[in-house]
């Protein structure tokens, strides 16, 4: 028969185990588990601006486009090895190097510099691919900092990800 204090003590420990869980997921990539090459091994549940370049994301439509999905705006995604079926994928980071914020001008011309380096390496992937359709197969997205996340979350990247028409399997080549 359970008396209080083993009610207790189950209680606690359910509490405790819950705790480490939420530490875990919270954590800096502890959970992510990846390859000799940095290539994710597993699907993984992180902030946007936890990805690296290459990475494929599983549901980055509707992460990207939901408001309640993430902390201070960032979005939570589900990152998942390039061979899974997903809808997104990591093209370019760009760091922004100002010690402080140098505000949303700055950022995005940032932005649109990193965007047009970009096409030109699309561009050229695309005329390797001898494949027209490709130029409808997916669009670019830019997540960039603002003055929040660059105060509270650190955040100096400029994040260019593909957004599929369709999902897919495998990575762009993007050389």
């Amino acid at each position: 028969m359970p008396t209080a204090e083993s009610t207790a003590r189950r209680a606690l420990g359910a509490l405790l185990a819950a705790a480490a869980t939420l530490l875990a997921a919270c954590g800096d990539d502890e959970a992510v588990r990846r390859d000799a090459t940095g290539a994710l091994a597993a699907p993984a549940e992180m902030l946007l601006t936890k990805l690296r370049f290459g990475d494929c994301v599983g549901n980055l439509r509707t992460a990207f486009y939901n408001d309640d999905g993430g902390h201070n705006g960032v979005p939570l995604v589900r990152a998942v090895p390039c061979s899974y079926l997903h809808d997104g994928e990591v093209l370019q980071i760009k760091r922004i190097t100002e010690k402080s914020y140098p505000g949303t001008q700055i950022v995005d011309g940032e932005a649109s510099l990193g965007r047009l380096e970009l096409r030109k390496r699309l561009d050229r992937a695309r005329i390797r691919s001898q494949d027209l359709r490709r130029r409808r197969e997916f669009e670019l997205l830019t997540f960039r900092p603002d003055d929040n996340r660059w105060d509270f979350e650190n955040q100096r990247d400029i994040f260019y990800l593909a957004l599929f028409a369709k999902p897919r399997r495998g990575q762009l080549d993007t050389r």
